[in-house]
């Protein structure tokens, strides 16, 4: 029986083999009636007979069925274990005497008799009633005899072992499993007896040591949040959900000696981000249950949150850091739906569209957050020459964990949208909140990124009334000045004592200066998403290149740097300084990216003219050309302005493609190769540049071809190469067909190229899906649009005429079992386009025909193919296509299904009787 799962039977099988086997029910019983009765029980000679017994009412559940309402009905001391019921002798009845013990000789017995009785709840009764007595049989045993309360006890303490760990993880199990079956009847306002004491159980489970354990129970309250809470007993309302809510605090809390995970012993990292992964579903569910009173008891877990300001001088105890952490983490976890709401209702309240008490529990939790906020910024003394919320910032940092200082800049990001409703005339309560950020992402390494990320959030989210406020100070500088705003002097003047552009330019100053180039990445888009945010042109070109210039800085002092070293030989400063350059120029790509502007390139011209001649100092030093990283975010920045201003860039494009291919040849990276495709996509239109293309394409080509055959270099040893070739050749195909057919030379060298690299790329995927991309589109030219430009399709035709075979058998060869299955999409289109543009002639039918069976008939010993399939599968591919191109009828995705359903069949997935529905369509 307990091969059952795994054995090789259809489920027709499997119900015949489950009757026979249920006639035999009795004996089994009787078997395991001498194992728990007999042979000195549970406790007899260290419990084995008990454990062999339970073992064999565990495997025959499942085939069996056996339910929970016959073990009720099974009475041990009737013969055969007839179905007498008898409720203290029941089989039940026993298994729940053995999970009442506190201990027992052997862990085996608990843990398979928790296991056991799971497995029959979860099996499905003939009729829910049959169910109602053993719950309740079950449910009644636990205030009366201990059942699972008394070795749970036993088991479940602070120094459990991991046989006590395992126990325990059975009983809850069969406790969670109880509660999720039968919740709705356990909550009902009658409240079965035993129900409370089994959701105590739960609740004590939620803050078991083993992670594994404390899992169990999230599912059991996501449960009972699906029940309407009108439907509910009281005590299954707002009272457990407060003491969930703090069971889950006390769960996902970091140890109060914990420091790194490096030097921690006890605590598994996997264990514990599940489990606050896990809880993250729980922690929404007691807020839409509890609302404002969500907030006010994590606060109340913090004790006195009024004495939270970061000192412990004795007098005034702060609460420990982990507890604090643990419910800023909460607070975090549903930010989106507390803001939602809190937001939602406060628009809804100003438009007076709502009123009363949800307007009422709305407003109360924004003061609490506000609250709470004003606390974290204002802790510390204020020192000379900073604001409160850094000084605030200096003193968590210093006594404080640094997974606490992360903790409050999380907090207070995911709240930008409520930051946002409450802002101020002069946005001086946001100003506090990024500086104390600022400080944060310059004092803290371990809050770095969550800083940076939760300024992003705050720029983004505030970006309306920040820019308002930002327009009016500069509209009134213009009126004042009789409209001459553009007086050098005044703006500069303006820009360094505005207190809000001076706060974005120090922002991007500090995380410039982290190292860390997410945190700059973050800010940077912050910054520039705000500044277009102020819609004048000239407004946002003044600001947003006062607020990045510190990027252009940086890249200018690290080029001076490497000029200066260059002769010096000491490569660990160059690669520093390479590595400075590369940050710049992604910081740079992420600007020009976010300050896109549409057809109103004059932001972009001003930024264009002041990166240009530093993007040429760095093409021109060969190691910045040599540094992989550095050139790849150069062209990334180059391909970004291509992207955004391809206008601007024209006039350079003659300089740019002759780096590019100048980096190709030094470096073979595929950055070079995707920065020629993008180039391509934008450029390839204009007919002018054809042959410039054409020309630059068998370049390319040669350079390939010899570096992968000539210097010794298989295709399989740089799969990123060839799949970054592929996709410039398409993109070839797309955008400037005319260069690659008709204007190329080395056409038939670029087709035999990916042939031999779909053979010799021996499954790498995004090379071989590249790869066969281009075979695709490069088939279906002049087949989807018959009014293409292109007049030399013959050259395609001799091409596929040469290589018709290969691909052939490749595609086939994939689908038997040579390539992964992600790649059959893939396969299916090329297959599909080569037979389609094969047949698109009658006479080409024995060919196509001939190449299909081939391949199918190829693969030696190891071939899955037989006979009968060969045909069936030719014939219908044939079929289908020739269908398609003679009527008129859409049949690729037949087609392709076809194919799927073919490769499933060599995998024995499916059985070739699947085919028939083909041959009907057919």
């Amino acid at each position: 029986p307990e091969e059952w799962e795994v054995v090789d039977k259809s489920v027709k099988e499997k119900e015949e083999l489950s009757r026979e086997m249920r006639a035999g029910l009795g004996d089994v019983f009787e078997l395991v009636k001498v194992g728990l009765v007999g042979c000195g029980g549970v406790s007899g000679a260290g419990g084995e007979c008990a454990v062999l017994s339970l073992k064999i009412m565990r495997n025959w559940v499942a085939p069996c069925n056996i339910t929970l309402s016959e073990l009720y009905k099974c009475n041990l001391s009737a013969p055969n274990g007839c179905y007498e019921q008898e409720q203290n002798n029941s089989l039940l009845s026993a298994l729940v005497q053995i999970l009442s013990l506190p201990d027992s000789p052997n862990e085996a017995i608990p843990i398979t008799a928790a296991k056991a009785l799971t497995e029959c709840l979860l099996q499905k009764e003939q009729s829910p009633s049959l169910r109602t007595e053993p719950i309740r049989h079950l449910l009644r045993s636990i205030p009366k005899q201990g059942f699972l309360v008394t070795p749970y006890n036993h088991h479940a303490t602070p120094s459990s072992s991991e046989r006590d760990d395992n126990i325990s993880h059975a009983l809850i199990l069969l406790a969670s499993t109880i509660a999720n079956e039968e919740m709705e009847d356990l909550v009902l306002l009658t409240y079965y007896e035993g129900s409370s004491e089994l959701f105590n159980l739960l609740l004590r489970a939620q803050s078991h040591p083993s992670a594994s354990v404390a899992l169990l129970v999230f599912d059991t309250w996501l449960t009972l949040s699906e029940i309407p809470t009108m439907d509910r007993h009281p005590d299954c309302g707002p009272v457990l959900f407060r003491k969930v809510l703090r069971a889950v605090v006390e769960k996902i809390a970091y140890p109060v000696e914990f420091v790194t995970w490096e030097e921690e012993l006890d605590l598994d990292s996997q264990d514990f981000e599940e489990v606050r992964r896990m809880g993250v579903d729980v922690l929404v569910s007691c807020y839409f249950l509890l609302r404002v009173a969500f907030v006010d008891e994590l606060l109340l877990s913090m004790h006195q949150r009024q004495n939270y300001n970061g000192r412990n001088d004795g007098n005034n105890q702060s609460p420990p850091w982990n507890v604090v952490e643990a419910v800023l983490f909460c607070l975090s976890s549903v930010s989106r739906e507390m803001c939602q709401h809190v937001v939602t209702t406060n628009k809804s309240r100003m438009l007076k569209k709502i009123s009363g008490d949800n307007t009422a529990k709305s407003q109360e939790t924004m003061q609490r957050l506000i609250a709470l906020t004003k606390q974290l910024l204002s802790c510390g003394g204020i020192t000379a020459n900073s604001s409160p919320a850094y000084s605030a910032a200096q003193v968590l940092t210093k006594q404080h964990h640094p997974y606490l200082v992360a903790s409050v800049c999380r907090y207070l990001g995911s709240y930008a949208p409520v930051w946002n409703a409450m802002c101020s005339d002069n946005c001086d309560n946001i100003i506090e909140i990024i500086a104390f950020l600022r400080a944060s992402l310059e004092l803290c390494t371990a809050a770095v990124t969550e800083s940076a990320k939760s300024i992003k959030l705050i720029l983004v989210a505030c970006s309306s009334p920040m820019a308002s406020v930002i327009k009016r100070d500069f509209t009134t500088l213009s009126v004042n000045n009789n409209d001459n705003s553009s007086n050098t002097h005044l703006q500069l003047q303006l820009l360094q004592n505005h207190a809000l552009v001076t706060s974005l330019l120090d922002t991007m100053d500090k995380a410039l200066g982290s190292n860390d180039e997410d945190a700059m990445l973050f800010v940077a888009e912050g910054c520039t998403r705000l500044c277009v945010q102020l819609k004048d042109a000239k407004t946002i070109q003044l600001i947003l290149l006062h607020v990045v210039s510190p990027v252009w800085r940086r890249l200018q002092m690290a080029l001076d740097a490497i000029r200066q070293l260059q002769n010096h030989n000491d490569a660990a400063q160059l690669e520093h300084y390479c590595h400075d350059v590369a940050h710049m120029l992604r910081v740079t790509k992420e600007v020009i990216r976010f300050c896109d502007d549409g057809e109103d390139v004059g932001v972009l011209t001003n930024v264009l003219n002041i990166i240009w001649p530093l993007l040429t100092t760095v093409a021109s030093f060969a190691v910045c050309r040599q540094h992989d990283y550095a050139l790849e975010q150069l062209l990334a920045v180059h391909s970004q302005l291509i992207s955004a201003v391809p206008k601007l860039l024209e006039p350079y494009l003659a300089d740019l493609i002759t780096f590019v291919v100048q980096a190709f040849e030094e470096t073979r990276l595929p950055c070079t190769l995707d920065t020629v495709g993008g180039t391509v996509e934008y450029f390839g239109q204009n007919h002018g540049m054809t042959d410039s293309f054409a020309g630059l394409l068998s370049h390319l080509t040669r350079l390939m071809v010899d570096f992968v055959t000539r210097e010794i270099v298989a295709p399989d040893d740089c799969p990123q190469l060839i799949r970054a070739y592929f996709d410039m050749a398409k993109r070839y195909l797309l955008f400037c067909p005319l260069a690659i057919i008709d204007h190329c030379a080395d056409f038939p060298t670029i087709f035999s190229f990916a042939v031999a690299c779909l053979t010799q790329c021996q499954g790498e995927r995004d090379s071989t899906r590249s790869t066969l991309n281009f075979l695709s589109q490069l088939l279906s030219l002049n087949i989807l649009n018959n009014t293409s430009s292109i007049t030399n399709t013959a050259i395609i035709d001799s091409s596929l005429h040469q290589n018709g075979q290969l691909i052939t058998t490749a595609c086939i060869s994939g689908l038997t079992g040579s390539l992964p299955q992600p790649l059959w999409p893939s396969i299916s289109e090329c297959l599909y386009s080569l037979l389609s543009r094969t047949l698109m002639h009658a006479q080409n039918q024995s060919l196509a025909r001939t190449w299909v069976a081939t391949a199918l008939s190829s693969g030696g010993e190891e071939n899955c193919v037989t006979p009968e399939l060969q045909i069936s599968i030719t014939n219908l591919l044939i079929g289908l296509v020739t269908q398609e191109r003679q009527k008129g009828r859409k049949m690729k995705p037949m087609v392709k299904m076809l194919l799927d359903d073919f490769g499933k069949i060599c995998k024995g997935e499916m059985s070739v009787d699947s085919l028939l529905s083909y041959e009907l369509s057919s």
